[in-house]
């Protein structure tokens, strides 16, 4: 299409908008078209897996524990599908913003699942996030692992000053075979 074709056309499509005076009609007329989009964004956040979030669900057994914060992440992926439609009717710049976190996160969560065999603690993704969006030109999965060194090299650093200091791990080595990974896969 060119140009003179988008302008004619963008022309058209303002003549017919306002070819109504009663805005009524108006309403009524584009009403039907407005709640289609609503629906189909409803639709498709409710689709979202949150796979990040709710790879437990996917573990084929589980513990007590890991039961426990299957339940609970269930239900932060609901909070998370609310708050995503609530962005999306309050801006579509919002909705955009965290249309591209997620997805960094999640192309990030799939890399370490995936092919690192790796489930990194929140925190660590978290601040990686957060680096990768001052140093756009590092590489994600390269903030995540120099995240993971950092924090190991605190805990060492606590565990020298404090010798009863029990060292936390930054990620869980897993296996696919204990997960439902056709679930999993996103697309």
């Amino acid at each position: 299409m060119t140009k003179s074709d988008e302008e004619r056309e963008e022309k058209e499509g303002i003549k017919e908008f306002f070819k109504y005076i009663d805005t009524d009609n108006r309403r009524k007329t584009y009403q039907a078209e407005f709640e289609s989009l609503f629906h189909f964004i409803d639709r498709a956040i409710n689709g979202l897996k949150l796979i990040p979030y709710s790879y437990l669900s996917e573990k084929l057994s589980k513990t007590e524990e890991e039961e426990v914060q299957a339940n609970a992440r269930k239900s932060l992926t609901g909070v998370m599908k609310v708050s995503m439609f609530k962005s999306f009717d309050s801006s579509i710049y919002t909705f955009r913003k965290r249309i591209e976190k997620y997805e960094l996160f999640l192309v990030n969560f799939e890399d370490l699942f995936f092919i690192h065999k790796k489930i990194a603690k929140p925190l660590i993704i978290q601040k990686a996030m957060t680096r990768y969006q001052e140093e756009h030109d590092e590489d994600a999965l390269s903030l995540i692992f120099d995240e993971i060194d950092k924090f190991n090299e605190n805990e060492e650093k606590k565990k020298k000053a404090d010798s009863s200091y029990k060292l936390q791990c930054t990620y869980a080595d897993i296996q696919h075979d204990h997960y439902n990974v056709e679930n999993m896969v996103v697309l």
